[in-house]
């Protein structure tokens, strides 16, 4: 959008709205210090995490060594000590098998974990926002569930690619949206300053403007900060339009 406010020596006036240096100061180290709290976050989390693993293979080790002097005390008492192999087999079978689920719940919540963080930053602006409108979220939302409930962590994945791919899209049409209005402002301002200089259009245009694209005074003042665009200089560019 043309403006004729500039950021001077780290400035900025009233009417640019625009942030000054020490505001854009401010906003860096406030994102640096959030960063770095999610960081300390994370080391916190993986920490505790690791923690807590190390915690449930002692807790099974000492449930192993529990099972197998109940077993030997049991078979002592019934004088059938010769079964005690089998059942120091059966025991550690029986081990072995909980500590796979074990191992596959804590990863399913991991990789759930690291999945929906993936999610949320394909799907969040800097600000938190939500890039995708509505219905698209809640269609990603259905195949997140889906997956989910088959504990499907690549399927998780795909959702998360989708939700890239659709972004992608939708920042793209953004950006085309804004080159079109930045050059119709442009033009807009050109034909202001031609107005006011006196130089004027020769090409053959719609009369009058219509179906022309020609703007209103108050759209011209809006998109070229020109508040004191005059009747006179409305007059000369509705003519040249």
């Amino acid at each position: 959008m043309v403006t004729e406010n500039t950021i001077q020596d780290g400035e900025s006036t009233e009417a640019s709205g625009e942030p000054t240096l020490a505001d854009l100061q401010a906003r860096l180290e406030a994102s640096e210090a959030s960063n770095k709290k999610l960081e300390n976050d994370l080391r916190s989390e993986r920490g505790q995490r690791t923690k807590d693993q190390a915690f449930q293979e002692l807790a099974e080790d000492v449930g192993g060594i529990k099972a197998r002097l109940d077993a030997i005390a049991n078979r002592t008492a019934s004088g059938e000590t010769e079964s005690l192999p089998a059942d120091f087999v059966g025991i550690d079978q029986k081990r072995t098998q909980d500590k796979a689920v074990t191992t596959a719940a804590s990863n399913w919540e991991n990789g759930y974990s690291e999945a929906e963080a993936s999610l949320a930053e394909a799907l969040l602006d800097d600000d938190d926002n939500v890039l995708l409108d509505k219905e698209s979220v809640a269609k990603l939302s259905t195949l997140w569930k889906e997956a989910q409930g088959k504990q499907d962590i690549n399927a998780l994945y795909r959702v998360v690619g989708q939700a890239i791919r659709e972004v992608k899209v939708v920042e793209k049409q953004k950006a085309q949206a804004d080159l079109t209005e930045t050059e119709e402002a442009a033009k807009a301002a050109k034909k202001v300053s031609d107005a006011r200089n006196g130089v004027h259009d020769m090409s053959v245009g719609t009369p009058s403007g219509g179906g022309s694209g020609v703007k209103s005074r108050a759209q011209i003042e809006k998109i070229t900060n020109l508040n004191d665009f005059s009747d006179e200089d409305y007059a000369k560019y509705i003519a040249d339009a």
